[in-house]
């Protein structure tokens, strides 16, 4: 399980999150940690990637099982586990001769270049992106975190293990931001939209608030598929779409939430067998 979590991180940083958990889950806090410690050592220069995960992951699930509320957990777990990204590459930057702005917007410029297939328009501005990079590193983390909790019921599975669950774990179903990133998100759209010194500010916290939105949504679509009972070929379209073509739809979802509370109007939709439904997603 160890190494699945390691290779799945290095391969793709966020799907070796739900093994991460199990591992902390089932092993306690002593070998899920002692496990981190040496995977980053002997990663070497790429220690911040097993770091930040297994740091994130771990943390959360630590004070998960104290019984601190879901918000303020990961508030705690995407500090410090952004923390260590955004140190572990500064430190990496540092030491490959990278030390202004434009020298770094130069390397990731050779990087899409060179090492990805993903081509950008010709003139494209990638100081953008370096002026990004804050809200890139906290989104990865909040998508290393979320994957951690939506699969790993499906690694308990694969593995055949029992599954022990916790009084202050948070209902997936039922995930809904807090009241205030309403405004947060009205204000920092504000923000970026105007020319101002904090512009670059606003855009990094309405970036990251577009992805909270957007999970908002993700776990409206599911319940609206659980309560009628998609099938899983229409459910597994539907997920292509809204997260690969309608990403912006989905999160304008999750931000009107607020307001209509689709969920609530779900539960009073009549249809064939919704009592017996609606009492399991109660």
């Amino acid at each position: 399980m160890a190494l699945a979590g390691y290779s799945l991180t290095l391969l793709t940083f966020i799907w070796g999150a739900p093994f991460v958990r199990v591992l902390r889950q089932r092993y306690g806090s002593w070998a899920f940690w002692g496990t981190g410690i040496v995977l980053s050592l002997i990663t070497q220069e790429m220690w911040f990637l097993i770091a930040a995960v297994w740091v994130s992951v771990g943390l959360y699930t630590e004070l998960e099982g104290k019984g601190l509320r879901w918000i303020w957990n990961s508030l705690l777990s995407m500090t410090a586990g952004t923390a260590l990204l955004l140190g572990g590459a500064y430190g990496l930057a540092r030491s490959s001769g990278i030390t202004t702005l434009d020298q770094l917007a130069k390397a990731i410029k050779t990087f899409f270049n060179e090492r990805t297939l993903l081509r950008l328009p010709d003139g494209f501005d990638f100081m953008t992106i370096v002026h990004q990079i804050p809200s890139i590193a906290v989104i990865v983390i909040v998508l290393v975190l979320a994957h951690a909790l939506i699969f790993e019921k499906a690694v308990y599975r694969w593995f055949r293990l029992p599954r022990e669950r916790y009084a202050a774990q948070i209902k997936l179903l039922d995930f809904r931001l807090p009241d205030v990133f309403v405004w947060i998100g009205m204000v920092s759209f504000l923000g970026a939209i105007l020319e101002w010194k904090g512009q670059n500010i606003s855009i990094n916290i309405l970036n990251v608030c577009i992805v909270l939105f957007f999970l908002q949504g993700l776990a409206i679509l599911e319940f609206f598929y659980r309560v009628l009972r998609v099938g899983f070929f229409m459910r597994a379209l539907g997920y292509f779409l809204f997260i690969f073509q309608l990403f912006v739809v989905l999160a304008f979802v999750g931000f009107v939430d607020f307001w209509i509370d689709f969920r609530k109007k779900l539960r009073k939709l009549p249809a064939k067998g919704q009592d017996n439904q609606n009492a399991r997603l109660l």
